[in-house]
């Protein structure tokens, strides 16, 4: 469903500084026809995100890539991605 990857970043110290981690989602077109579908996809996934900022270490580059598509909510999305980033230990 979801793939996932952290990208090192350059200025990653200065990152760390600014205490922002950074998200990126990206659907591909292939996966549903409308963009409306699109994105709901990305407005979900931006919004666990939103709310768990506070949790995932600050200079974090998180890329989500979606490779499939199902109707989720966030309930689904939270069950997937909470224990993945702990696992990870992207949260702190």
């Amino acid at each position: 469903m979801v793939k996932w990857r952290m990208v090192p970043g350059a200025n990653s110290a200065q990152d760390r500084l600014l205490g922002e981690p950074r998200f990126c989602v990206t659907v591909r077109k292939g996966i549903t026809k409308t963009a409306v579908w699109r994105n709901r996809v990305r407005r979900v996934l931006k919004e666990f995100f939103r709310l768990n900022k506070f949790k995932i270490d600050p200079a974090a580059y998180i890329v989500v890539q979606v490779n499939e598509y199902k109707l989720f909510n966030y309930k689904e999305i939270e069950k997937v991605l909470t224990p993945l980033f702990q696992k990870t230990k992207l949260f702190k």
